[in-house]
């Protein structure tokens, strides 16, 4: 798949849910390799790397049980990330 296979990918339209964005996506994966710029992630379902604040026809919530872990994901690859 790829970023023509996503449906309807898009900015948000003044008519969409401003809280269903690829970065709130339960497929967006912003600690991907291919991820580098700022606001960028990898879309897990369609295989590219999406816009944080753009959104599309796929879109699906995250659980409650999905944030934790990717919480602790972060603190697995760098528990020193907030010792700054």
């Amino acid at each position: 798949m790829s970023k023509k296979d996503a449906p309807n990918y898009r900015a948000l339209k003044k008519d969409d849910d401003p809280s269903k964005t690829c970065s709130t996506c339960k497929a967006w994966d912003p600690n991907h390799a291919k991820a580098t710029k700022p606001d960028t992630g990898y879309c897990e379902m369609y295989d590219f790397v999406c816009s944080g604040p753009k959104t599309c026809d796929a879109w699906t919530a995250k659980t409650e049980n999905e944030g934790i872990y990717r919480i602790a994901d972060i603190l697995t690859e760098d528990p020193d990330i907030f010792m700054g």
